[in-house]
């Protein structure tokens, strides 16, 4: 997913020795230290998602899509070609999420390292990066962080030795740890490297009353939450709420709205002018 801790991920395991191709894209909004991404991948995606009726960027509600054949074709041409080149390598790419059984099939030899944060700290940054999409639907952001951390959970489960789940928390309070395991799982010597760790990349900037919103009335996004903590080892920093509680949609609305609105206003220079954008 999007805003995850994906990068740090990436960029943590290109300089243990993990070859991540000679494209990856330039740096860009919302993240200066670069994305980790390959071109070719990331235009794979992007066509597909486009071909698939969604935006490029991959915000949607649905999942378990499939390629065009355009797209499929390119994508076992790469892989062959990355077989030849390099004994280890691999790529970053969230919107691939969308795409797990595509790839599954492409490269049966994959494995699959999944980064996960919590919802509430990814939907804060969503809106803070000021993106359109969740600008005029706030409460978007949580339906998209459910799509791609289900898809996730459901690959995984049923692909087992193939998936690993990392708390992107994890990589801030245990990095030598989480290494260690993934050398473990890979059977690969990965030089582990903690100087571009900074833990402001991961400081939660989420108040308080939006993480109880969460965790009381948004019971699925909670269920998949703590599911991918039971997964990764990690401890939720929050408990289920435990009894039943109902809210209309309107209700539901106007808190996300509101809170999208003081996440734009308080790091999103240009706030302003998109509230006169039509």
């Amino acid at each position: 997913m999007h805003r995850s801790g994906t990068s740090l991920m990436g960029s943590m395991l290109a300089d243990a020795g993990i070859e991540f191709g000679d494209q990856l894209t330039d740096a860009g909004h919302g993240n200066s230290n670069g994305f980790f991404e390959d071109s070719i991948i990331c235009r794979i995606h992007e066509q597909s998602l486009e071909a698939n009726g969604i935006n490029s960027q991959g915000f949607t509600n649905c999942s378990e899509l499939t390629f065009p054949l355009t797209a499929r074709k390119q994508a076992e041409a790469d892989s062959a070609s990355r077989r030849r080149s390099s004994t280890h390598w691999g790529w970053k790419q969230p919107r691939a999420t969308l795409f797990l059984d595509e790839w599954a099939s492409i490269v049966p030899e994959a494995k699959f390292l999944f980064v996960f944060r919590q919802p509430w700290d990814v939907m804060d940054s969503l809106y803070r990066r000021g993106d359109h999409t969740f600008f005029l639907r706030p409460t978007f952001a949580l339906r998209v962080w459910e799509t791609y951390n289900t898809a996730l959970l459901h690959f995984a489960t049923r692909h087992k030795h193939r998936s690993y789940i990392v708390d992107a928390s994890q990589l801030i309070t245990s990095p030598t740890d989480v290494f260690r395991s993934l050398q473990e799982w890979l059977h690969v010597d990965l030089k582990t490297s903690s100087e571009k760790l900074k833990k402001e990349q991961f400081s939660s900037l989420t108040t308080g009353s939006c993480i109880e919103f969460i965790r009381k009335f948004e019971p699925e996004a909670m269920s998949v939450y703590l599911r991918l903590c039971e997964l990764s080892g990690s401890h939720p920093t929050v408990e289920p709420w435990r009894d039943s509680v109902s809210l209309s949609n309107e209700s539901r609305d106007l808190f996300f709205r509101e809170w999208q609105h003081s996440s734009s206003e308080k790091h999103n220079p240009w706030h302003h002018l998109q509230n006169d954008t039509p």
